[in-house]
């Protein structure tokens, strides 16, 4: 078994006393991602990465089945960002759902797979899909969601940045500089746009405002039923940002 200390963890989380100390603590936020909503319900964790939601539905009563690309050089934005290559979270290894998993106990299976073949992976449908920072990686968030919809009887469970540009907090020179920009930005906010930045970014491709995720799952079939907005900080989240979980019904 690979000794827990020496991995590289992208979720903090507790293994049975162990807290792995990764890139993302998603345990302030938990309260936001309508995990009550997986109770005694069969549940298909898309890009689970560690492991986190997956094993907190599981805890709660979640018949789960997750689902993982084997290395981030399968991601098909990889070779888009600048910066992916260099970066010291890059996780090229893959994650450490499995190490995780054993530690636990845990009855979750863990299957190989791109989102884009989601539909064709998994042999069943689920009551409920739950998928938590996947799309912003893609160059084809609309297919991604287009499967997703195959492979959901009723609920998606959606949690994404969205593009927040702020007027204040930038320091006086800087907010002076950009003061037009920002309050186009912040007009535009409110409009169903998606922010195209795959050739600079890291790990974002597409950043939806929340109107524009509201209108590509309108798009996909999915009706909104609840949404939860919040801020990730920095102490918790390598990439702190805005966010908003979405539980939406298919139609």
């Amino acid at each position: 078994m690979v000794e827990l200390e020496k991995i590289k963890w992208f979720h903090t989380m507790d293994l049975n006393g162990y807290i792995t100390k990764g890139l993302c603590d998603w345990r302030p936020y938990k309260k936001n991602f309508f995990l009550e909503k997986t109770i005694n319900k069969t549940v298909l964790d898309v890009g689970a990465g560690d492991g986190y939601f997956s094993f907190e539905m599981e805890k709660i009563g979640a018949h789960v089945t997750a689902t993982e690309i084997d290395s981030q050089l399968n991601r098909d934005n990889y070779n888009f960002g600048l910066e992916n290559i260099k970066s010291k979270h890059s996780l090229i290894d893959g994650y450490s759902f499995k190490a995780a998993s054993l530690k636990i106990n845990s009855s979750i299976k863990l299957i190989s797979s791109n989102i884009y073949d989601i539909d064709k992976d998994v042999s069943e449908k689920f009551d409920v899909v739950f998928c938590s920072d996947v799309i912003m990686h893609l160059t084809d968030p609309i297919k991604a969601l287009q499967n997703i919809h195959k492979i959901s009887k009723k609920y998606l469970i959606l949690g994404n940045p969205i593009n927040h540009m702020p007027i204040r907090g930038q320091g006086k020179k800087k907010g002076i500089k950009n003061i037009f920009k920002n309050i186009l930005l912040k007009l535009l906010n409110e409009d169903p746009y998606i922010l195209f930045q795959g050739h600079t970014s890291r790990n974002i491709f597409w950043l939806p405002t929340t109107k524009g995720i509201e209108a590509m799952l309108n798009s996909c079939g999915f009706r909104i039923l609840k949404k939860n907005i919040f801020f990730s900080k920095k102490e918790h989240h390598v990439s702190p940002q805005k966010r908003i979980v979405i539980l939406a019904e298919k139609f």
